[in-house]
């Protein structure tokens, strides 16, 4: 890792990557925007969440990724073990011009295992609760999250992207995301960054 700060980090579409940190009582003011990757690994990490970007699978060849064969191939080397399944997650965009806040957004789910998500195309808010906070991760192609069991999470696609998610799990049942009960997927309101 390098010793330099990162000031602020981009994604491959040209995006901030950043962390936003909400207390689960006030889900319209942040209490807290990161934009440093090491504020960001610190603050996740304190939640057992952790996320990696890797520029080489961001950069690959989009025809790489066109079929569930090619993409299971590039991503190899982060399927690691002999019982590591993975499934792919494919959510259609919506159109540009539709206002976040407006989006519907599928309700907050929960892994029976600990599960990774690599992003492979499109780009979208990633949000979890722990504690008694809510953590969204704007998510680009090229990044590895590592959510810890049972994390209550969901995640909303920005306008206009297609998102394709690998998902990485122990075993089939890990794979499987159950809704949790709450509610806090649609009473957050969102944002247009």
């Amino acid at each position: 890792m390098s010793a330099e700060p990162i000031l602020l980090e981009r994604s491959r579409e040209g995006r901030t990557m950043f962390l936003a940190v909400y207390d689960l009582d006030n889900l319209f003011y942040p209490t807290k925007v990161l934009t440093h990757r090491d504020d960001i690994n610190a603050a996740l990490a304190s939640s057992s969440i952790a996320c990696e970007r890797h520029e080489s699978f961001a950069a690959l060849d989009p025809s790489v990724l066109e079929s569930d064969a090619g993409l299971l191939a590039a991503s190899s080397e982060y399927r690691t073990g002999p019982s590591t399944c993975s499934s792919v997650l494919c959510l259609a965009g919506l159109p540009a011009y539709v206002n976040p806040s407006d989006v519907v957004v599928e309700p907050e789910q929960r892994c029976a295992d600990a599960v990774r998500w690599l992003f492979v195309r499109g780009t979208g808010q990633l949000a979890v609760t722990s504690q008694d906070s809510l953590l969204v991760m704007e998510c680009s192609a090229g990044d590895l999250v590592a959510l810890p069991s049972q994390a209550r999470h969901w995640f909303r696609p920005d306008p206009g992207q297609s998102c394709v998610i690998l998902t990485i799990a122990q075993s089939a049942e890990g794979l499987v995301r159950r809704p949790s009960g709450g509610d806090l997927a649609s009473r957050f309101p969102g944002f247009g960054l």
